[in-house]
């Protein structure tokens, strides 16, 4: 088959794919889902070693944890609707690569507001993975809304777990 009717076909039917490559989907989106979940309340294990390292007070410390909180909740409806026009593939990997610049700061930064900065880029991160991992789990399982309520399922098992 050649690329021209390759691409055709593809876009005779969207909205679908393999069985194969919906479960890399649901799996993609789901370690996304879960990196953010747990970036909200992970930190919180290692306040009082960050209150020492960096010689602040616990109150100051908890900035680190409030910051990433105050972020994604206020950015997740704006990213929500953002995946849905320009495209949650697109806005997804844009995501991935906030969150992932973000978590290396966290571990370069020399002192606590360079770690706070840090936690608003994760934050504006993970406010793009959410929404949008739902939205790309919404699209992989256009045609088959059975099966898309069951991988919405697994998908908020990460949530829980």
């Amino acid at each position: 088959m050649t690329q021209k009717n390759m691409s055709a076909k593809q876009t005779e039917q969207p909205g679908r794919t393999t069985r194969s490559s919906k479960w890399l989907v649901l799996a993609t989106t789901s370690v996304g889902t879960l990196m953010s979940a747990l970036n909200a309340s992970i930190v919180n294990i290692a306040n009082p070693v960050m209150a020492s390292y960096f010689t602040v007070s616990m109150a100051q410390i908890q900035w680190v944890a409030t910051i990433y909180l105050i972020v994604t909740c206020s950015l997740m409806l704006l990213f929500g609707s953002m995946g849905d026009r320009v495209g949650s593939h697109k806005v997804y990997i844009v995501g991935i690569a906030i969150f992932t610049l973000g978590s290396l700061f966290c571990a370069l930064s020399p002192n606590l507001q360079c770690l706070v900065g840090a936690r608003v880029l994760q934050g504006v991160g993970g406010a793009l993975l959410v929404p949008v991992g739902r939205l790309t789990v919404l699209k992989a399982y256009a045609h088959a809304i059975s099966e898309r309520y069951r991988f919405y399922s697994y998908g908020d098992c990460c949530l829980i777990v």
